[in-house]
């Protein structure tokens, strides 16, 4: 997969029309797919990036020349812009579709977020492919995490600040000291390669089996923090359901707070999974509503 950067593109932009730029933008897009494998692994990932999947024969710097030339072209000073490129492999050896497919997402995401007048892809060149390894390292290591529950709960207190009582406790993970992330990045690194739902599912799981530990006549209940992205995935809903089928005991203990780590887009499937649970006798909160993704919406 090979990443493409436009630094200056907004400079660009304003030199050209709505017009113009909605030409350059197709004539840009036309000319990565037609390289791309398929004719179509080829999508703009932000303003001024873009990414292609190809195969290794592939002559970048032909393709690159070709982007600066439309650009050239587009621009009424006929000033354009220096393409950027930098390619990602990834040796498949031993790793399974799904690892690679979630390995190069991270990628792309990573190459999205970065900012700042001094990014430049060539500074990235020599780094980019080990990001990529990287990533699928983490996925790998990450999985193996949640499929040994290789993580601990810490309880914190949810006070009503009026009257000083804890309202509840707000179940919260902490991963091995030896993954070198902090809770907060390890579950973004799930939301942004697709492993939240299941690590959620590793949480709740985690969270009853402490609670069956405390007597049946306890007051305490634990909250336990749901991502916008498993609320819209089924298959995340239907085995929760399971569990807690499972565990009706769990009526009026075992809260759900949705987080706004990630945009729920679907709000009919939002509303289902809130509705489902209350009428399973399960609380649902917003968790830090206003600091995140969602909106009053």
């Amino acid at each position: 997969m090979t990443l493409i950067a436009l630094p200056g593109y907004e400079e660009l932009r304003e030199r050209m029309g709505e017009g113009a730029e909605q030409d350059l933008l197709m004539s840009v897009g036309a000319a990565l797919r037609a390289n791309s494998t398929s004719g179509d692994a080829a999508g703009r990932i932000d303003d001024d990036r873009y990414g292609l999947v190809h195969t290794a024969d592939l002559d970048i710097a032909q393709l690159e020349s070709r982007i600066s030339d439309l650009i050239r072209d587009a621009d009424p000073n006929q000033e354009g812009l220096k393409v950027e490129s930098a390619t990602v492999e990834v040796d498949q050896e031993n790793l399974s579709e799904e690892d690679i497919a979630n390995g190069l997402i991270y990628t792309i995401n990573r190459f999205k977020s970065l900012k700042g007048s001094d990014f430049t892809l060539k500074n990235l060149s020599t780094s980019i492919s080990s990001l990529a390894k990287e990533a699928v390292e983490s996925v790998q290591s990450f999985k193996a995490t949640v499929a040994k529950a290789e993580f601990e709960v810490a309880f914190q207190p949810i006070i009503d600040t009026r009257t000083g009582v804890i309202h509840h406790y707000e179940a919260l993970a902490r991963f091995p000291a030896s993954e070198g992330r902090s809770p907060y990045e390890q579950i973004t690194f799930a939301e942004e390669t697709g492993m939240i739902a299941e690590f959620d599912l590793a949480m709740a799981k985690k969270v009853i089996e402490w609670l069956n530990k405390t007597p049946r006549n306890s007051t305490v209940s634990v909250a336990v923090n749901v991502s916008g992205y498993s609320v819209g995935t089924l298959s995340y809903l239907a085995q929760l359901e399971e569990m807690l089928n499972e565990n009706v005991w769990t009526r009026g203990r075992l809260m759900f707070e949705i987080t706004e780590s990630a945009r729920m887009d679907d709000l009919d499937a939002a509303n289902n999974f809130i509705r489902r649970l209350r009428n399973n006798g399960h609380e649902v909160c917003l968790d830090d509503f206003g600091g995140g993704a969602a909106n009053f919406q």
